[in-house]
């Protein structure tokens, strides 16, 4: 066991609180920021049009702060979750009612994959909608 150099007795492991760790995973990934800037920018260029860059860095950086207290720590998770923003609202998260009770289901041990559970929902409820719409069409409005 490793020896405090000042009074000889063992040196404690360090611990560190949730809030701590938390804090800590804010400021995960900052080296990344400028890639998820250009992505966005390339991926969504009618949609981000009216956006300066330092609008979009705000928005992106509050997300990604909401992101790491919902547990998504992975940079593909944070690209992931921006392009939903971008399409669905910067406050998805907040918005729609069931996005954060999905990425908060502790009965799914991965952040990753409960981020993937709301891709999928998001894309069944735009097939829906795409369905509806073309069933109106053939069908005409219904009174």
């Amino acid at each position: 066991m490793p020896y405090n150099r000042r009074g000889g007795s063992p040196a404690l492991p360090l611990r560190l609180r949730r809030e701590q760790v938390r804090a800590i995973e804010l400021e995960l990934h900052p080296e990344q920021r400028p890639a998820y800037l250009a992505h966005l920018r390339r991926s969504f260029p009618e949609r981000l049009r009216t956006l300066s860059d330092d609008e979009l860095r705000e928005r992106m950086e509050a997300l990604l702060q909401r992101a790491r207290g919902l547990g998504l720590h992975r940079p593909a998770d944070d690209l992931r979750l921006l392009n939903l923003a971008v399409c669905f609202g910067w406050s998805l998260d907040r918005d729609v009612p069931w996005v954060e009770p999905m990425l908060r289901d502790a009965s799914v041990s991965s952040s990753s994959e409960r981020l993937r559970r709301v891709k999928a929902r998001f894309v069944r409820q735009l097939q829906l909608q795409a369905r509806n719409a073309e069933a109106r069409r053939a069908f005409g409005p219904i009174d």
